[in-house]
């Protein structure tokens, strides 16, 4: 757990790295063995409790949050965390890679190389003889699974298409 200072010089808290407080050198693994209040007394407090003040704005639709650097408050006496939102445009490259990892956690490129074969052989098998039922089956599955990857394929040319783009692209919902 990453322990905070407060930076007497410019009122920022910096990531305590083990260096003397108060010409005093403290065990680096103060964060566990100590209270917050402890903590408090000399300065430090834990990176997990830090206090979030959210400046973003709301309703933005494509946004990420961003979460800044410690800083001391001197109003509250403690270090809070500030965080903004920075507006992010959803592109079509980031819904086809959502589309091939997708299809890759279904039929991983081996697979997918091991169905091509295979449907090729399944092709001169037939076009020699009749396919066994068990061979029929296979020929049957191996289309089922092509007939998966092109509806996700589908469904990315649907969304890429959407203007904007929504920024929950990757929600199943939007997906087969």
């Amino acid at each position: 757990m990453d322990v905070h200072y407060k930076n007497a010089d410019d009122s920022r808290g910096a990531k305590w790295a083990g260096e003397p407080i108060n010409d005093i050198r403290h065990p680096r693994d103060i964060a566990e063995k100590w209270t917050d209040a402890e903590l408090a007394a000399i300065g430090l407090a834990r990176t997990a409790d830090l206090d979030v003040v959210d400046q973003s704005t709301p309703g933005a639709a494509e946004t990420t949050i961003v979460k800044g650097e410690p800083a001391w408050n001197a109003s509250t006496n403690r270090f809070e965390v500030s965080r903004t939102r920075q507006d992010i445009a959803v592109t079509v490259d980031m819904v086809k890679d959502e589309a091939r990892r997708r299809i890759l956690a279904l039929y991983p490129d081996w697979k997918q190389a091991n169905m091509t074969a295979r449907g090729v052989d399944l092709l001169n098998i037939e076009s020699a003889r009749a396919l066994t039922s068990a061979e029929s089956a296979e020929k049957t599955a191996i289309q089922a699974a092509w007939d998966a990857i092109k509806a996700i394929r589908a469904k990315s040319d649907e969304i890429e298409a959407m203007t904007p783009i929504p920024a929950d692209f990757t929600a199943d919902s939007y997906w087969p």
